[in-house]
Protein backbone atom coordinates (compact mmCIF):
# COMPACT_ATOMS: atom_id res chain seq x y z
CA UNK A 1 0.00 0.00 0.00
CA UNK A 2 1.53 3.29 -1.14
CA UNK A 3 1.50 6.38 1.05
CA UNK A 4 1.01 9.90 -0.26
CA UNK A 5 3.91 11.34 -2.18
CA UNK A 6 5.74 14.31 -0.68
CA UNK A 7 7.85 16.70 -2.70
CA UNK A 8 11.32 17.26 -1.23
CA UNK A 9 14.23 19.57 -1.99
CA UNK A 10 17.77 18.16 -2.14
CA UNK A 11 21.12 19.85 -2.69
CA UNK A 12 23.03 17.89 -5.33
CA UNK A 13 26.40 19.68 -5.18
CA UNK A 14 25.63 22.52 -7.61
CA UNK A 15 21.84 22.62 -7.91
CA UNK A 16 18.99 22.29 -5.50
CA UNK A 17 16.78 19.60 -7.00
CA UNK A 18 13.14 18.54 -6.61
CA UNK A 19 12.24 14.95 -5.73
CA UNK A 20 9.03 13.12 -4.91
CA UNK A 21 9.40 10.79 -1.95
CA UNK A 22 6.90 8.14 -0.95
CA UNK A 23 6.89 4.82 0.82
CA UNK A 24 5.15 1.58 0.07
CA UNK A 25 4.20 -0.99 2.70
CA UNK A 26 5.09 -4.53 1.60
CA UNK A 27 2.97 -7.26 3.14
CA UNK A 28 3.65 -10.98 3.17
CA UNK A 29 1.52 -13.97 4.05
CA UNK A 30 2.54 -16.95 6.17
CA UNK A 31 1.67 -20.47 5.02
CA UNK A 32 -1.20 -20.29 7.57
CA UNK A 33 -2.77 -17.27 5.83
CA UNK A 34 -1.65 -14.60 8.33
CA UNK A 35 -0.76 -11.26 6.67
CA UNK A 36 2.02 -9.14 8.16
CA UNK A 37 4.06 -6.05 7.29
CA UNK A 38 7.38 -7.40 6.05
CA UNK A 39 9.07 -4.29 4.65
CA UNK A 40 8.63 -0.60 3.88
CA UNK A 41 10.04 0.39 0.50
CA UNK A 42 11.15 4.02 0.06
CA UNK A 43 10.59 5.41 -3.42
CA UNK A 44 12.53 8.54 -4.43
CA UNK A 45 11.98 10.01 -7.89
CA UNK A 46 14.01 12.88 -9.36
CA UNK A 47 11.96 15.60 -11.07
CA UNK A 48 14.17 18.54 -11.98
CA UNK A 49 16.91 21.00 -11.06
CA UNK A 50 15.43 24.04 -9.29
CA UNK A 51 18.18 26.61 -8.79
CA UNK A 52 21.73 27.15 -7.59
CA UNK A 53 20.61 29.21 -4.60
CA UNK A 54 18.32 28.01 -1.83
CA UNK A 55 15.85 30.93 -1.81
CA UNK A 56 15.07 30.64 -5.54
CA UNK A 57 14.82 26.86 -5.22
CA UNK A 58 12.40 27.17 -2.31
CA UNK A 59 10.24 29.68 -4.23
CA UNK A 60 10.05 27.40 -7.28
CA UNK A 61 9.35 24.33 -5.14
CA UNK A 62 6.60 26.15 -3.26
CA UNK A 63 4.90 27.05 -6.58
CA UNK A 64 5.02 23.34 -7.50
CA UNK A 65 3.28 22.31 -4.27
CA UNK A 66 6.26 21.41 -2.08
CA UNK A 67 5.33 22.01 1.56
CA UNK A 68 8.60 21.12 3.32
CA UNK A 69 10.99 23.72 1.94
CA UNK A 70 14.14 22.65 3.82
CA UNK A 71 16.57 20.40 1.91
CA UNK A 72 16.23 16.71 2.82
CA UNK A 73 19.59 15.50 4.16
CA UNK A 74 18.66 11.85 3.57
CA UNK A 75 19.03 12.40 -0.18
CA UNK A 76 22.45 14.04 0.25
CA UNK A 77 25.66 12.25 -0.57
CA UNK A 78 24.10 10.13 -3.30
CA UNK A 79 24.56 12.70 -6.08
CA UNK A 80 26.25 10.51 -8.70
CA UNK A 81 24.12 7.46 -7.93
CA UNK A 82 20.93 9.52 -8.10
CA UNK A 83 22.07 11.17 -11.33
CA UNK A 84 22.69 7.73 -12.80
CA UNK A 85 19.24 6.55 -11.66
CA UNK A 86 17.69 9.61 -13.33
CA UNK A 87 19.63 8.85 -16.54
CA UNK A 88 18.43 5.21 -16.41
CA UNK A 89 14.81 6.31 -16.02
CA UNK A 90 15.20 8.84 -18.86
CA UNK A 91 16.35 6.13 -21.28
CA UNK A 92 19.92 7.41 -21.54
CA UNK A 93 21.58 4.28 -20.13
CA UNK A 94 21.20 0.72 -21.43
CA UNK A 95 20.21 -1.68 -18.67
CA UNK A 96 20.13 -5.45 -18.41
CA UNK A 97 17.35 -7.33 -16.63
CA UNK A 98 18.52 -9.36 -13.64
CA UNK A 99 15.00 -10.60 -12.90
CA UNK A 100 11.91 -11.56 -14.79
CA UNK A 101 8.90 -9.26 -14.89
CA UNK A 102 6.52 -8.97 -11.92
CA UNK A 103 3.04 -7.52 -12.46
CA UNK A 104 2.16 -4.18 -10.89
CA UNK A 105 -0.98 -3.48 -12.91
CA UNK A 106 -1.21 -6.38 -15.33
CA UNK A 107 -4.33 -5.02 -17.06
CA UNK A 108 -2.40 -1.79 -17.90
CA UNK A 109 0.76 -3.70 -18.91
CA UNK A 110 2.72 -2.14 -16.02
CA UNK A 111 5.54 -4.32 -14.68
CA UNK A 112 8.45 -4.20 -12.26
CA UNK A 113 11.85 -5.53 -13.30
CA UNK A 114 15.17 -5.42 -11.47
CA UNK A 115 18.05 -4.07 -13.55
CA UNK A 116 21.76 -3.32 -13.59
CA UNK A 117 23.72 -1.14 -15.99
CA UNK A 118 24.50 -3.12 -19.14
CA UNK A 119 28.21 -3.04 -20.03
CA UNK A 120 29.27 -0.55 -17.32
CA UNK A 121 31.99 1.80 -18.58
CA UNK A 122 32.47 4.30 -15.75
CA UNK A 123 33.43 3.84 -12.11
CA UNK A 124 29.99 5.02 -10.92
CA UNK A 125 28.25 2.49 -13.21
CA UNK A 126 30.42 -0.35 -11.83
CA UNK A 127 29.80 0.84 -8.25
CA UNK A 128 26.07 1.06 -8.99
CA UNK A 129 26.07 -2.57 -10.14
CA UNK A 130 28.04 -3.58 -7.02
CA UNK A 131 25.63 -1.77 -4.67
CA UNK A 132 22.55 -3.03 -6.55
CA UNK A 133 23.91 -6.54 -7.22
CA UNK A 134 20.36 -7.95 -7.09
CA UNK A 135 19.15 -5.15 -9.36
CA UNK A 136 17.55 -1.74 -9.05
CA UNK A 137 13.75 -1.99 -9.35
CA UNK A 138 12.19 0.00 -12.18
CA UNK A 139 8.58 0.16 -13.27
CA UNK A 140 8.03 -0.29 -16.98
CA UNK A 141 5.09 -0.24 -19.37
CA UNK A 142 5.13 -2.37 -22.50
CA UNK A 143 2.68 -3.36 -25.16
CA UNK A 144 4.40 -6.73 -25.63
CA UNK A 145 2.21 -9.76 -25.03
CA UNK A 146 3.26 -11.45 -21.78
CA UNK A 147 3.19 -15.12 -20.84
CA UNK A 148 2.78 -16.29 -17.24
CA UNK A 149 5.18 -19.09 -16.31
CA UNK A 150 6.06 -21.05 -13.19
CA UNK A 151 9.36 -22.54 -12.13
CA UNK A 152 9.75 -24.57 -8.92
CA UNK A 153 6.58 -23.04 -7.52
CA UNK A 154 7.51 -19.43 -8.37
CA UNK A 155 5.43 -17.43 -10.83
CA UNK A 156 6.99 -15.01 -13.31
CA UNK A 157 6.22 -13.32 -16.62
CA UNK A 158 8.16 -13.07 -19.87
CA UNK A 159 7.40 -11.64 -23.30
CA UNK A 160 5.52 -14.25 -25.34
CA UNK A 161 7.90 -16.71 -26.99
CA UNK A 162 10.79 -16.07 -24.59
CA UNK A 163 11.87 -18.53 -21.90
CA UNK A 164 13.14 -15.77 -19.63
CA UNK A 165 13.46 -11.99 -19.56
CA UNK A 166 16.71 -12.13 -17.58
CA UNK A 167 19.78 -10.85 -19.47
CA UNK A 168 17.60 -8.83 -21.86
CA UNK A 169 19.18 -5.46 -22.65
CA UNK A 170 16.83 -2.50 -23.00
CA UNK A 171 16.27 1.16 -22.14
CA UNK A 172 13.46 2.79 -20.19
CA UNK A 173 11.95 5.98 -21.61
CA UNK A 174 9.23 7.64 -19.53
CA UNK A 175 8.49 4.20 -18.03
CA UNK A 176 8.17 2.60 -21.49
CA UNK A 177 10.35 -0.47 -22.00
CA UNK A 178 12.29 -0.26 -25.26
CA UNK A 179 14.09 -3.42 -26.34
CA UNK A 180 17.51 -3.02 -27.94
Amino acid sequence: MKTDTDLQIDFAGTFYTLWSVSSEAIYSTTPHGVHYLSNVKSIKTYHQNLSKDLESAQAKAKKMGCQNLMPDDSLKGRKKELQLMARILAGKVEVVAVSNLSPILEELNKWEVRVNVANPKTKIEREFNDVWKYGYAVNVVTDMEMTRKTYRGFEYYTPAGKRSFKKTIFTVNNENLILI
